[in-house]
C-alpha cells in the first residue's frame, strides 16, 4: 500500500474541508480563546498558564494574550498561588463555565449535523478512526524522528 499517496490525498481532503465556510466554524475554536476556556472549564480545577500552554502546544505569549482576553470578558480569574507566590492560578468563573457549555453544545450540534450527513456506518467509522488516531499521536513523532521512512512501520 502506498501510504505516502494516501497521506497526500488525506492532506488535500483536510485542506478542502478546512476551506469550506460551513465547516470552518467547527475548527475555529481550536485556535481561539474558546478552546482554552473549554479546557479550563472542563478541568474544573485550578490550572497554571504553563499547564495550558503545554496542553495546547502554543507559546506562552499566545496563552497570555488569550488569558487577557478571557479575563476582560470575566470568563476566567487569575490569582497568585498562596503556596508559591511565583505561580499564577487560573480558574473559570461561573460566566466562563456557562460560555464554555454554550460553545460545547453548539459544537456538538454542528458536528452531529456533519455526522448525520455521513450516515450511521460512516459516522461510526470516522469516530472510531479518529479515536484510534488520538491514541497513536504519541508514537508518530517517535517514528518520524527515528527514521523518515515508513518502511519500518508494520501494517
Amino acid at each position: 500500500m502506498d501510504y505516502e499517496e494516501l497521506a497526500r490525498n488525506l492532506m488535500q481532503s483536510m485542506l478542502m474541508f478546512g476551506r469550506d465556510k460551513n465547516h470552518k466554524k467547527m475548527t475555529d475554536p481550536l485556535q481561539s480563546e474558546i478552546f482554552v476556556l473549554l479546557y479550563i472549564a472542563k478541568l474544573a480545577k485550578d490550572v497554571t498558564p504553563g499547564e495550558i500552554k503545554d496542553f495546547m502546544h502554543v507559546s506562552s505569549a499566545r496563552i497570555a494574550t488569550v488569558l487577557n482576553s478571557l479575563e476582560a470578558k470575566d470568563y476566567i480569574e487569575r490569582t497568585v498561588n498562596k503556596s508559591d507566590r511565583r505561580e499564577i492560578i487560573v480558574r473559570a468563573t461561573p460566566l466562563g463555565i456557562a460560555a464554555a457549555e454554550k460553545e460545547a453544545n453548539s459544537a456538538v450540534k454542528h458536528i452531529a449535523i456533519i455526522l448525520a450527513q455521513l450516515g450511521a456506518e460512516d459516522a461510526t467509522q470516522l469516530v472510531r478512526l479518529v479515536g484510534k488516531l488520538s491514541k497513536l499521536k504519541i508514537e508518530i513523532p517517535i517514528i518520524c524522528n527515528t527514521d523518515n521512512s515508513i518502511d519500518n512501520i508494520k501494517e
